[in-house]
C-alpha cells in the first residue's frame, strides 16, 4: 500500500454495509527492534519501493479517518517469525 490511506478509503467505499476489513503487516507495532528495522522492513520497503511499512497507531488513524470502527488488533509477529528468513533471502536473491 504505497498511499495508505487511499487504500483504507477504497476498502470502506467498496465494503458492503456491515462487511470487515482485515489488515496483515509486517511488523506493525510502535517500536520495531533495530535489528527488525535494518533486517526486515527497510529491505522490503526499499524493493517493494514503499516509503513505509506504518504500525498500529498509524494503521488505526488511516481506518478510522475513513470511517471504520477498530474493533480489535493483534500482533501475530512471533507466530510468523519463521517465515523471515524465507522472505530476507528472497529480497537478497532479487537483489542480486
Amino acid at each position: 500500500m504505497a498511499d495508505k490511506q487511499h487504500f483504507f478509503d477504497e476498502a470502506y467505499r467498496t465494503l458492503r454495509p456491515g462487511g470487515r476489513l482485515a489488515v496483515c503487516a509486517w511488523l506493525a507495532r510502535s517500536d520495531p527492534r533495530p535489528w527488525e528495522v535494518r533486517h526486515l522492513l527497510e529491505p522490503i520497503c526499499r524493493e517493494a519501493r514503499l516509503p513505509g511499512m506504518g504500525n498500529e497507531v498509524e494503521y488505526r488513524k488511516f481506518a478510522e479517518r475513513a470511517g471504520f470502527t477498530v474493533e480489535a488488533f493483534e500482533d501475530l509477529s512471533l507466530r510468523v517469525r519463521r517465515t523471515w528468513a524465507f522472505a530476507q533471502r528472497g529480497l537478497r536473491a532479487s537483489s542480486s
